[in-house]
């Protein structure tokens, strides 16, 4: 449960680094609503994010700040969806490590 925890603070740290979300005023009061995170699946290969974007969001800054969240959950991202369900696919370092070894020994044998 922590763990989750955890994971859905630094995906909300990686929407705000790439200004991902929403700004509502009241009164003197600023608010930043961030897109809806749906689900977490933590493996030990990956981390998946299912989330929907909120309304007057735009879905292309997802492509245009994709440096940012590299920045934030690492290189080895893939994002896919539609205009508003979309999944955030965080591969881990060290599986790509080992199935490039794998790889590598495949085709030397």
């Amino acid at each position: 449960m922590l763990e989750k925890l955890k994971l859905r603070g630094q995906s909300i740290k990686a929407f705000r680094t790439a200004e991902i979300y929403r700004v509502v005023k009241r009164g003197d009061r600023t608010s930043y609503l961030f897109p809806k995170i749906h689900q977490i699946d933590h493996h030990h290969i990956y981390t998946r994010y299912t989330f929907s974007l909120l309304n007057r969001i735009n879905p292309e800054l997802l492509t245009k700040k994709r440096w940012a969240l590299r920045q934030v959950l690492g290189s080895n991202i893939e994002i896919n969806g539609s205009l508003k369900a979309l999944v955030l696919l965080f591969i881990t370092k060290s599986y790509l490590r080992s199935s490039i070894i794998s790889m590598k020994l495949f085709i030397l044998i």
